[in-house]
């Protein structure tokens, strides 16, 4: 990218807002710079800005409608099943905010002054510094311990955190073994389609994106396999033999690479072949009713707990069930889990519309449905990938407002 340009200082400054925007690490005793700190100042923004950030919202009346709507019936939900509205209300409001307000106030302060270079290759920069932070604090220990002494909390999903620290939770970022993870794979996944466009070094920044998914979140592997597969079958045909030959070689170096590191660290692979030992047998071997997950799997009693909800979370397997659509359903039902997908699918359709990377957008967009069963909301504020899809959004919303002033995506 063309940097030299920039002034040194505003650009490490603006970067680290974009890494705390999106990885949104919790640091010790509490600070949030990418959630609380970053939400107050969007708002004094608004307040100062609204006839701009006006003009953002037009683009987006619908979706916040919506948005906002939903938040009101979960929030009648909970109050009617007796049930403590004030945590999943405030998730909501985050969300709204973190979807809305703040990716303008980025886009109108940020993003658009770098509108000569493009906005995915920052991305990209942005992500790549995170796995390398991965990567150090795998092979650095001492690092490592330092990271996890400055973060507030190392989230966990099932096993205890004693178990998950020897092989997992590596960088610097909240829900380092989910939402951090996911990501991280979509990242993988766009700097496959980079270099199929010839930029050689993604190749190395897919390496340490692939290698920060599977030492944290396997889940991420998803937008990986799809992107594979979309290569694959649109490279059988047109790909030319030299560059056949140029990504077998990269493949091989790769692997090698990836070999040498799970033999340093046996508990990483193990992990990971897990991960595919799961799918068969869930999958292939037809035993889907003895996985964890399918335990994980149920609904309310009663067909108005399943239609309007029960203002709850699901309780069942170690408390409580990771699948996200359960969790929705519970909380407000069919209807608050299909008006969720409704919002998603508006978003998406504009996204396409306006977009020219439609093959990375539609892998975001079902990679989101793959992520919510695992764990994940689509109404998370905090997450990751729901706060790096809507910024997206708005820098596309940024260059339907400003036609002369257009921020490149690519």
């Amino acid at each position: 990218m063309a940097l030299n340009k920039y002034n040194k200082g505003l650009l490490l400054f603006d970067f680290a807002i974009l890494y705390f925007y999106i990885y949104n690490p919790m640091l010790r005793p509490g600070i949030a710079i990418g959630g609380t700190i970053l939400i107050f100042i969007s708002l004094l923004y608004t307040i100062k800005s609204f006839a701009i950030v006006s003009k953002f919202l037009k683009y987006y009346k619908k979706e916040l409608a919506l948005s906002i709507i939903i938040t009101i019936y979960v929030t009648i939900i909970c109050v009617l099943n007796g049930e403590d509205f004030s945590l999943i209300t405030k998730d909501l409001v985050v969300w709204i905010i973190c979807s809305s307000i703040v990716p303008i106030f980025l886009v109108n302060t940020i993003v658009c002054r770098y509108k000569n270079i493009a906005f995915w290759d920052i991305i990209l920069e942005i992500g790549f510094i995170a796995s390398l932070l991965s990567c150090f604090a795998l092979f650095v220990p001492p690092f490592n311990d330092f990271l996890r002494s400055i973060q507030v909390e190392i989230d966990t999903t099932g096993d205890s955190l004693e178990e998950q620290l020897d092989f997992r939770c590596f960088g610097f970022a909240f829900y380092l073994t989910s939402r951090y993870g996911y990501v991280q794979g979509l990242m993988a996944s766009l700097s496959l389609l980079r270099l199929d466009s010839s930029h050689k070094r993604y190749a190395f920044y897919f390496l340490t994106f692939f290698l920060s998914v599977i030492v944290n979140a396997r889940t991420g592997l998803f937008p990986i396999g799809m992107t594979l597969l979309y290569l694959l079958s649109r490279t059988v045909i047109k790909i030319k033999i030299i560059t056949l030959l140029k990504m077998g070689l990269a493949g091989l170096i790769g692997g090698a690479l990836l070999i040498k590191i799970f033999n340093a660290i046996p508990d990483i692979l193990d992990f990971f072949l897990d991960f595919f030992d799961q799918l068969s047998f869930m999958f292939v071997e037809g035993q889907l009713e003895d996985s964890g997950y399918s335990k994980m799997f149920f609904l309310p009693e009663t067909m108005t707990g399943f239609i309007f909800g029960e203002g709850r979370r699901a309780v069942g397997i170690m408390d409580r069930s990771d699948i996200g659509y359960v969790n929705q359903i519970f909380y407000g039902g069919i209807i608050f889990a299909g008006s969720l997908v409704l919002y998603e699918y508006m978003v998406f359709r504009k996204v396409l519309k306006w977009s020219k990377e439609r093959i990375f957008a539609a892998i975001f967009f079902i990679s989101m449905f793959i992520f919510n069963y695992k764990g994940a909301w689509f109404a998370d504020g905090l997450s990751a990938f729901v706060r790096l899809w809507m910024l997206y959004y708005f820098v596309l919303v940024h260059n339907k407002i400003e036609p002369n002033k257009i921020v490149r995506l690519s």
